[in-house]
């Protein structure tokens, strides 16, 4: 592969459009067709404007100035991003990933809400491939990495719905109790639909299938709290462990990430596939619960470590606490003061729910357990197909690395 590269000119080599001003009530819940605004999809119409997928900029917005995204094809873009249309010198896919390799977050102005224009992408220089076949030959490479990473999250969409529907069906709907007591079959094999009653009767909160005990979710698990920041002594130079805050259990460790060297002690520290539950926070983006990936780490407040009780399966727990996620939002969101809202011990103590002995409920369980541990190695194999990605992109940007030497390491990774 050749390495011989130009300074260019955006303006030079591209054509830039602002997307369309779409109103929120022009935009639909579900439909045909994805509107892409800023960075992420904020809804649906029964029309598109564009065919092909865009290489797009937000330029403006809450959050995400300067990232550069390729939007789905038959798509609207919003006014809150621009369109980068390169001529017939630059292959689009290989400028989304060269863009991403350069800092384009530093042509952000202003500051109550930092903004990029037109002006300032057609000014800005950047060092391209003059070959277009080594340019296309290293988008190739990375979006094979990328393809992979979002196959497996469409995966695990389907894997957690149908866990999400198994678990609704099982222990909130109750509805192999609802069929048994109407003579219908279950469906179910009959080592599992031995295990539900066959009635259903009244409780505190509503039907509950018979010889079932209600008890408040607190009882089921400890949850810890988190330390203050400032306990952690934090560091920016990655010394000790990450500081997991909110903000790293939706995104991930990153440059912004604190560590510590400060021994916090065993009740502060997290381990994989640690059930995370986030308390406090935005109610529609933050009050969530997670399952930790990666290594050790600190948990910082806001967040309880959920450890269920010796007689509760770990699998149950989890999905019992994804399952109120609604909930869990609208209690936060009615006591919601500048943004914040919270769910605290005494919410927990107060919802009760109906539990069966669920030690003899295991076969069942077994269901949900192999999902959540596939969903896992899903994601686990995502940390490594993006760390191998960001690994490549620079050394292939700036021709350190060549596409033979490239693609035989993909194959010996076994992309």
């Amino acid at each position: 592969m050749g390495t011989n590269k130009n300074s260019i000119r955006l303006g030079d080599q591209c054509f830039f459009k602002y997307g369309k001003t779409i109103r929120k009530s022009e935009v639909a819940e579900s439909g045909a067709y994805p509107v892409y605004s800023g960075y992420r999809i904020v809804g649906y119409l029964d029309t598109y404007l564009y065919e092909e997928s865009q290489l797009i900029i937000v330029c403006r917005g809450v959050g995400g100035t300067g990232d550069i995204k390729i939007s789905p094809p038959k798509c609207s873009v919003t006014n809150l991003s621009i369109v980068i249309s390169p001529n017939d010198c630059l292959d689009k896919h290989y400028l989304y990933w060269l863009l991403r390799s350069y800092d384009t977050h530093s042509l952000r102005t202003g500051s109550a809400q930092p903004q990029i224009t037109i002006a300032d992408l057609e000014r800005y220089e950047i060092e391209a491939h003059e070959s277009l076949q080594d340019q296309k030959a290293i988008a190739h490479i990375l979006g094979t990495l990328d393809d992979k990473i979002e196959l497996n999250q469409k995966m695990n969409q389907t894997l957690e719905e149908i866990a999400k529907a198994v678990f609704k069906s099982w222990f909130v709907d109750f509805d192999p109790v609802r069929a048994k007591a109407e003579g219908r079959p279950t469906g179910l094999p009959p080592e599992i639909s031995d295990l539900f009653p066959d009635e259903l009767v009244d409780s505190e909160i509503g039907e509950t299938p018979k010889g079932w005990v209600l008890k408040p979710i607190y009882d089921l698990a400890d949850f810890i709290n988190g330390a203050a920041y400032k306990k952690f002594e934090p560091n920016k130079e990655s010394l000790g462990l990450p500081i997991i805050k909110i903000a790293e259990l939706k995104s991930g460790v990153s440059e912004q990430t604190g560590f510590s060297t400060v021994e916090m002690g065993e009740k502060y520290l997290i381990r994989q596939k640690d059930i995370l539950f986030s308390w406090s926070g935005n109610p529609d983006t933050s009050i969530d619960t997670f399952v930790w990936q990666r290594g050790d780490a600190w948990l910082n407040q806001h967040i309880f470590k959920v450890i269920p009780t010796d007689d509760v399966p770990r699998s149950f727990l989890l999905q019992l606490l994804r399952s109120k996620k609604p909930v869990f939002t609208e209690i936060a969101r009615n006591k919601q003061t500048t943004g914040l809202g919270h769910v605290t011990v005494k919410d927990l103590k107060e919802m009760q729910i109906a539990l069966p002995e669920l030690q003899s409920f295991n076969p069942a369980l077994q269901t949900l357990e192999a999902i959540h541990e596939r969903v896992f190695l899903c994601e686990q194999e995502n940390l490594i197909l993006s760390e191998l990605r960001d690994t490549l992109l620079p050394k292939l940007i700036s021709g350190e690395l060549g596409i033979p030497d490239a693609e035989k390491f993909l194959e010996e990774a076994g992309i």
